[in-house]
């Protein structure tokens, strides 16, 4: 009999270990053991998804069990990026499924593999050049109303990113963000300036609006950022409620932005603010007032992000901007490569917000820049 390693097995807590394997010579005793080692380690019910040469099992736990971030990280690993499923409780990893119903075994290079990609160590800046991921999850909505652009201008060097919600869920709206959110990205670029980009989309809104036989009501909320590798600072623009954070490794993350709906001005007079004031918009894309900033000096990560990524992430009641940034920051946002980061906000919002019990989840998007060590 050979010894080799049935699977890596990786805790909530970041402790992982291997199930041996020895294979024995009765073709069906291997079958019976095989699928055997699955459910004694997570249970009848539990979920397994292919990813290149190798197949991740969870188990169905209930929410109250832990995240396994461990199990994430190595999830965007093997996936090369995007968005990652919640994983909770132990997860293990095998080789592919074979024709007879068992899973490759493993040899011990493989499992090293495997447990560099979970417990890689984060690194903030990175030396290479720039690193932007995204992700989104259409939540319990009808359509996907969200969408995202980045646009590097070739003659310039000028990147620009944009993120942009979809005020709500119809196929008009859905057509509206993808077609204007790659266009404001791009205008952004060439202007150099976000809010000079949001002037130039709005002069298009309208006549786009009148060919499609729509309202104005169909429009959405967006933000956008500038960028350059000479320059040392981010430019800024928004119109609605989506959202700029600064994230910094070990400190709580800072909003760049303020709302334009109700809920921020009445917070602003210092008056109670409603259930539903988030959901009153003061401006969008097509009209209304246009937010700007420049921040300056180096940067390590910006996160940009629709309304359906940061309210569940809020306290409850309402997007609390304190506690929906510091959560970035609890909940080790900063822990997570770039390519891993965009996946981990969309999927705990989602998550957050089904479990609370607040109705359907919205669509949740989230762009994450991750700025070269200059």
């Amino acid at each position: 009999m050979r010894k080799e390693h049935f699977a890596y097995v990786i805790d909530p807590d970041g402790a992982d270990d291997t199930i041996t394997h020895w294979d024995p010579a009765d073709d069906q005793a291997r079958i019976r053991l095989d699928a055997r080692q699955l459910t004694t380690n997570l249970g009848a019910d539990y979920s397994s998804h292919r990813l290149g040469r190798y197949v991740v099992h969870h188990g169905n736990p209930p929410y109250v069990q832990e995240v396994n971030h461990y199990a994430g990280q190595l999830w965007t690993g093997l996936a090369s990026g995007g968005p990652t499923p919640v994983l909770r409780g132990t997860v293990l990893v095998t080789g592919r499924k074979l024709l007879d119903g068992t899973h490759r075994l493993l040899d011990f290079s493989e499992i090293e593999h495997l447990a560099a990609l979970a417990q890689e160590p984060t690194q903030w800046l990175e030396p290479d050049g720039l690193v932007v991921s995204a992700a989104q999850m259409q939540g319990d909505r009808a359509r996907q109303c969200d969408a995202f652009a980045v646009h590097r201008d070739q003659t310039t060097g000028v990147w620009a990113f944009a993120v942009c919600d979809g005020i709500g869920d119809s196929q008009d709206t859905a057509d509206f963000v993808r077609h204007f959110t790659p266009r404001l990205a791009k205008a952004a670029a060439t202007f150099q300036r976000p809010q000079k980009a949001i002037e130039a989309i709005r002069r298009e809104v309208e006549p786009w609006q009148q060919r499609r036989g729509v309202g104005e009501d169909v429009s959405s909320t967006a933000v956008v950022v500038t960028w350059h590798a000479l320059w040392r600072r981010v430019n800024i623009a928004w119109a609605g409620d989506s959202r700029a954070y600064e994230i910094k490794a070990g400190r709580q993350g800072r909003l760049l932005t303020a709302d334009h709906n109700l809920a921020q001005q009445r917070r602003a007079a210092g008056e109670p603010v409603g259930p539903d004031d988030h959901h009153r918009l003061t401006a969008d894309l097509s009209w209304g007032e246009i937010g700007t900033r420049t921040q300056h000096g180096e940067l390590d990560r910006l996160l940009l992000c629709t309304d359906g990524a940061y309210f569940p992430l809020g306290d409850g009641a309402g997007p609390n901007l304190a506690q929906t940034a510091d959560y970035f920051d609890r909940n080790y946002l900063d822990r997570y490569w770039a390519k891993s980061a965009a996946g981990w906000v969309v999927s705990r919002a989602v998550e957050r917000h089904r479990s609370g019990g607040d109705g359907p989840a919205d669509n949740a998007t989230s762009l994450v820049i991750a700025f070269p060590d200059c």
